[in-house]
């Protein structure tokens, strides 16, 4: 007889662990393993959060190759986010952090552009990180895997918390914005980009994709969060094809294929192929500048 709550305990203790140990493991068969264990019969939150985290680490992990000739969207989202972040008049910050640097392109140019005591670049897929530290390193930044929806850094003030193309993958926006409020210097900034509703809307009728956020809803929750809106704006660019498995390769290219939760059955494979019409991508990407609430702009 299994004691459930004693197994319970062990796995939230090593669940991390356990999944490296798996990392060979398909998620289908991750899941057997867990029924198999009766965690089916446990109400294992912590469980599903690595589970999904597992899988966005896999997958930009498996793009590790590819994603440097394959990021033009994200490298351009990045300039602008850099453009915007430098109209803002403190051009000064001592101690910098990038949430979800990737390979460091776009990290590299934010350290060649701004002025820094301490510079912190962190990721969850460390094949990725490997790529991002012969760039990042000489330019004086420190570079380490971490999940930011996990954060844990002995640094507690941050005068710039960046982040490109990155944010939206957390498995609690509110919750991941209220724990980087707590890391801003008093007149601290974040900013951040991310996809927002409309991004890959050809594909909606075709695969299961992630829900996005909406621009007022992102700006909702930092109000809700304790932020005052620097700046925000959106804009929207189409990315053409030369035939559909081109598009769907762009996409896989970058590790963004992965989705958090199939709330409906997607085509895969074949069956997809065989009924996808696409040769263009939409995406529409959301721009924000935030201070806590005590610095007026």
């Amino acid at each position: 007889m299994i004691d459930c709550k004693r197994l319970k305990r062990f796995f939230n203790e090593k669940a991390e662990e356990y999944l490296r140990y798996f990392e060979h493991f398909s998620l289908k068969n991750l899941f057997k393993v867990a029924a198999r264990y009766h965690f089916k019969h446990l109400k294992m939150k912590r469980f599903g959060y690595i589970l999904t985290a597992h899988k966005i680490k896999r997958s930009f992990n498996r793009a590790a190759g590819t994603y440097d000739h394959s990021c033009q969207v994200q490298t351009a989202a990045g300039e602008h986010l850099i453009q915007l972040l430098h109209q803002h008049p403190l051009s000064i910050r001592e101690c910098a952090i990038d949430l979800g640097c990737g390979t460091g392109i776009v990290t590299e140019k934010l350290a060649r552009s701004i002025s820094f005591l301490e510079f912190h670049a962190i990721d969850i897929a460390d094949q990725l990180l490997i790529k991002a530290k012969p760039r990042l390193i000489p330019h004086g930044v420190s570079v380490y895997p971490m999940d930011f929806d996990q954060l844990s850094l002995d640094k507690k003030s941050f005068d710039l918390i960046f982040s490109n193309m990155a944010l939206h993958w957390s498995k609690d926006f509110s919750f991941l914005l209220h724990t980087l409020h707590a890391y801003l210097s008093p007149s601290g900034i974040l900013a951040f980009s991310i996809p927002l509703t409309g991004t890959f809307t050809e594909l909606q009728h075709y695969a299961a994709l992630n829900a996005f956020h909406a621009s007022q809803e992102v700006t909702a929750t930092l109000e809700k969060m304790g932020y005052t809106l620097c700046a925000h704006h959106q804009e929207k660019k189409i990315i053409s094809f030369d035939h559909p498995l081109a598009a769907l390769q762009s996409i896989k290219k970058t590790g963004a294929n992965c989705v958090h939760e199939r709330k409906k059955a997607g085509l895969q494979g074949k069956s997809l192929l065989k009924q996808l019409a696409v040769t263009q991508l939409t995406y529409v990407i959301g721009y924000f500048l935030a201070m806590p609430c005590a610095v007026k702009t």
